[in-house]
């Protein structure tokens, strides 16, 4: 089979994975129903899949690799500028994060994204001015991340209506008034 028609399967059966994924929990997500979705059999099927959750966790996999890309190639060390970067790419793949961050997405998966993001974003600070957190910025820090977690899964849910500037100078303002204890 030539590469591009595996991609064309391979993207087939993502997709109407991902139409299920939004309304039903994976758990509820069979074989079965992909295959008849995408107008494939089953043996097509697991030539590229164990299971549903294979399929999960390869789109996972290559969210965060690409997420990750995304956010080391920030040259900025700006704040503003990075989260607006970050925020930018999110709503132009709202078609990916809106399921992937839902009731029915899986919620380590998300976890796993901040975590990233927190740790780049740390090592930039660190590079910027070379030092070590103490405890009480650590847990600062972390407090913030998961804060930044909270606004972005609220964002997202409510189908991203604002713009990416309008939650960058709302996470910008929380970051302001506490900037000083990093």
């Amino acid at each position: 089979m030539s590469d591009a028609r595996v991609r064309y399967t391979k993207d087939t059966i993502r997709r109407y994975f991902l139409k299920l994924l939004k309304t039903t929990p994976i758990h509820r997500i069979t074989v079965k129903k992909i295959c008849e979705l995408a107008e494939i059999n089953r043996s097509t099927f697991y030539r590229y899949y164990r299971d549903p959750y294979d399929i999960l966790e390869q789109l996972e996999t290559e969210i965060i690799n690409e997420f990750t890309k995304i956010v080391n190639s920030i040259n900025s060390r700006n704040f503003e500028e990075r989260m607006l970067f970050i925020m930018k790419h999110l709503k132009e793949n709202m078609t990916y994060y809106s399921i992937m961050f839902s009731e029915n997405g899986n919620q380590a998966f998300i976890s796993k994204m901040m975590d990233i993001s927190l740790q780049l974003t740390k090592e930039r600070y660190q590079v910027k001015g070379n030092k070590v957190f103490s405890k009480d910025q650590e847990k600062l820090f972390y407090f913030f991340s998961r804060g930044c977690k909270g606004v972005i899964e609220y964002w997202i849910s409510q189908d991203m209506k604002e713009e990416p500037q309008e939650i960058v100078d709302y996470l910008l303002d929380l970051y302001k008034r506490h900037k000083d204890n990093f």
